[in-house]
C-alpha cells in the first residue's frame, strides 16, 4: 500500500494533509482509539473538524481511495 498512498500524496499532498500513524506507538494507538480502528491497514479520510468522511479496513484498490480524495476537494 505504500507506493499507492506515496503516488496519491505527491499528486494530492498540497491539498490533503496525509498523516501515517504506528499503531504500537503511543499516538497511534491513541488516534486508534479516537476513530475506533479494528484491523491493519486501515485509511482514513477526516475533514479539518475531526470528522470521519471515509474509511477502509484492508488492503483498498488505488481507485477506490483516489475516488475518495477527489469526492471531498473542492
Amino acid at each position: 500500500m505504500r507506493p499507492i498512498v506515496n503516488g496519491l500524496e505527491a499528486e494530492y499532498g498540497d491539498r490533503i494533509d496525509f498523516r501515517r500513524y504506528n499503531i504500537i506507538t503511543d499516538e497511534g494507538n491513541a488516534w486508534a482509539t479516537e476513530y475506533g480502528l479494528r484491523g491493519h491497514p486501515a485509511f482514513l479520510l477526516v475533514d479539518e473538524q475531526g470528522q470521519e468522511q471515509w474509511r477502509y479496513v484492508g488492503v483498498v484498490p488505488e481507485e477506490t481511495m483516489e475516488a475518495a480524495l477527489t469526492a471531498v476537494l473542492p
